[in-house]
């Protein structure tokens, strides 16, 4: 019978992981400006359709550009790097010792309380 390096294996899962990690956390914010600009381009489209007069058009316009500058990826950003950086770079190792964590004090129940 063979025998398997459980630690070793671990870290590797781990690392391959952390790396998909990393690149959803760098893309998710795209994804959800992206969301936000294809829905808000529709809810123009319809204050615009529905517009009679100039002044209509002119105040649906204006509406359109200050809540698209509300929302721009840069200002996302600035206002949540520290979520962003936070789950990018600090979860994975809070993951990681909380597992290693879990799976000794398993052990050391399984054991019968023995070191």
């Amino acid at each position: 019978m063979a025998s398997y390096d459980w630690k070793r294996g671990f870290n590797r899962i781990f690392i391959v992981l952390t790396v998909v990690w990393v690149l959803w956390c760098a893309y998710l914010p795209i994804y959800h400006r992206n969301q936000f600009v294809d829905g808000f381009s529709a809810a123009y489209l319809h204050d615009e359709g529905e517009c009679q007069t100039s002044e209509c058009r002119e105040t649906a316009a204006n509406n359109r550009l200050r809540l698209f500058d509300e929302n721009t990826f840069g200002k996302w950003y600035a206002m949540e790097w520290w979520l962003v950086l936070f789950l990018a770079v600090g979860m994975p190792p809070l993951v990681y010792w909380s597992i290693r964590g879990l799976t000794a004090l398993l052990r050391w129940i399984g054991r019968g309380f023995k070191t």
